[in-house]
């Protein structure tokens, strides 16, 4: 007889059967959603110190400038006359010691065989210092070096009458 073949409320309850095999392991899920991030982590020790670098290389130039090596740069001599004949004078640093030099003052206009440069492009033979004037504002003829030392050359302008004057341009020399 089956449980079928009774009708309701006929069939006494019995003790309850022994659990039945284990069935299939069911189809895989779906990923879920990834979780947020976590927190940063603790800063980690100190590392150790590195290894000594080695030595670099020796700076451009000792105390005096090497043989052939060329300086250059630039002068601006202004102000205002209240006459003719009105001078003004200014310095020119090479910041290394340059010995024995011939200097020479190149007016606008003018070259020199020793100067073979120009005010947008100075450069100077070994042994020269090469000053190019690139203008000149109302100054009188007698403009040009003044004296000269080891560490560089003092230039002067002389105006051509009263008002603003002076003279502009640039500079190279090469130790010979």
């Amino acid at each position: 007889l089956l449980s079928i073949d009774f009708k309701p409320g006929q069939l006494v309850s019995g003790a309850p059967g022994g659990a039945g095999p284990q069935g299939p392991q069911g189809l895989k899920g779906n990923t879920g959603t990834n979780g947020t991030d976590g927190a940063p982590g603790l800063q980690g020790p100190k590392g150790d110190q590195g290894a000594q670098g080695t030595q670099g290389p020796t700076g451009p130039f000792p105390s005096t400038l090497p043989s052939g090596k060329t300086v250059v740069g630039v002068f601006d001599v202004e102000g205002n006359a209240a006459a003719s004949g009105g001078v003004l004078t200014s310095q020119l640093s090479y910041v290394f010691r340059a010995p024995d030099q011939t200097e020479v003052y190149i007016k606008s206009g003018t070259t020199d065989p020793n100067c073979p440069g120009t005010h947008t492009d100075p450069t100077a033979n070994a042994g020269f210092t090469c000053i190019y004037e690139q203008a000149s504002i109302a100054a009188s003829s007698n403009r040009g070096i003044n004296f000269r030392s080891t560490s560089g050359v003092s230039l002067y302008v002389f105006s051509a009458g009263s008002g603003f004057f002076g003279m502009y341009g640039t500079w190279a020399a090469t130790a010979p």
